[in-house]
């Protein structure tokens, strides 16, 4: 089904609104890329991950088991420290800001016109 010239010129407004709102957001929709390097963050814990299981591994090797203990913890410690820098998944606009007003608008506009039909 074909846009009409109204919904073609909607999406046009959106288009340019986003542009000017999250320029850096517009440029990734349009490139298509969704790469993004881990953080150091996540590197840094990765790397302690790593240790203690080498440290894990060293204390089989000799048995020891106080070493086994220590590093499984230093790897518990490396996978909580990774995990907590992740963002959010969701940046949704704050209730009450300009661009929630027009998107719940624009959902409102959405919803009558279906129901109209």
């Amino acid at each position: 089904m074909a846009l009409s010239e109204h919904e073609k010129k909607i999406l046009a407004e959106l288009g340019m609104e986003l542009s000017a709102e999250d320029p850096r957001f517009a440029r990734l929709l349009v490139s298509g890329s969704t790469h993004r390097w881990p953080s150091r963050r996540t590197v840094l814990g990765v790397l302690i991950v790593l240790a203690g299981l080498g440290l894990l591994l060293l204390s089989i090797a000799v048995q020891a088991t106080i070493l086994g203990v220590a590093g499984f913890l230093i790897m518990v410690s490396g996978g909580s420290y990774a995990w907590d820098s992740k963002e959010p998944a969701s940046r949704a606009p704050a209730p009450g800001s300009e661009v929630a007003t027009f998107i719940n608008g624009f959902k409102n506009h959405w919803g009558e016109r279906h129901h109209s039909a």
